[in-house]
């Protein structure tokens, strides 16, 4: 879980990243595609409305960081259906990979290591909980 010193960064960080929000998902997409070019076929919609949907989870996550009771759920169903796509594991470690990298693009000088260190526990937080039930039980 996040420190209250992290929650408070990545809220804080997330309000530029949201006036930009278009801009860092498709960098987040195009890192994705660089990093594994094989993923873009788990994406069949337009990459600018799946880009909406990824920063509203995004947004989402942002907001449930201060009360992780109200998103496990969401997370576990969420996880679910990666596997059902065929999402592997280790496209989990590319995705969060990709995110930073985004990140640090739109972000520019506000992205220091302790925002980096932030988000990224924020990205683990919700990986733990988006992969517990549906990749191991």
């Amino acid at each position: 879980m996040l420190s209250v010193r992290q929650k408070t960064l990545v809220q804080t960080t997330f309000t530029h990243l949201a006036a930009r929000s278009e801009r860092a998902s498709l960098i987040f997409y195009e890192r994705l595609f660089e990093l594994d070019p094989s993923v873009r076929r788990f994406f069949r919609r337009d990459i600018k409305e799946q880009g909406r949907h990824f920063m509203l989870a995004v947004s989402t996550a942002v907001t449930a960081s201060s009360a992780p009771e109200v998103i496990r759920q969401s997370m576990h169903q969420l996880g679910q259906r990666h596997v059902n796509y065929g999402i592997k594991l280790y496209h989990f470690d590319m995705m969060g990979e990709a995110f930073l990298y985004a990140l640090k693009s739109v972000l520019g000088e506000e992205y220091t290591s302790e925002v980096e260190e932030a988000w990224a526990a924020l990205y683990a937080w919700l990986r733990e909980m988006t992969t517990e039930l549906a990749y191991t039980g």
